[in-house]
């Protein structure tokens, strides 16, 4: 099992050093992603973003995902 996989669970079992895990896990890429907006606008985005992650962890449904097994069968 991933460990994003596995933070997510966590994160959907209310687990609180588990959801800063995963921030900290896209934070990389989230700030990557925020240096193309404005200046004065990325604190803003910032919040919006890691909030949108959140409450999209929160409700995903880990075991309707495939496996590379099921996607490589769906697709063939």
């Amino acid at each position: 099992m991933s460990e994003l996989y596995q933070l997510i669970r966590e994160v959907q079992d209310g687990n609180d050093s588990s959801l800063i895990k995963f921030i900290h896990q896209l934070e990389p890429k989230v700030n990557r992603l925020l240096n193309q907006a404005n200046y004065n606008d990325r604190e803003d985005l910032r919040q919006e973003l890691f909030l949108k992650i959140f409450l999209t962890a929160k409700k995903y449904k880990l075991d309707e995902v495939p496996d590379f097994e099921e996607f490589h069968r769906r697709i063939m």
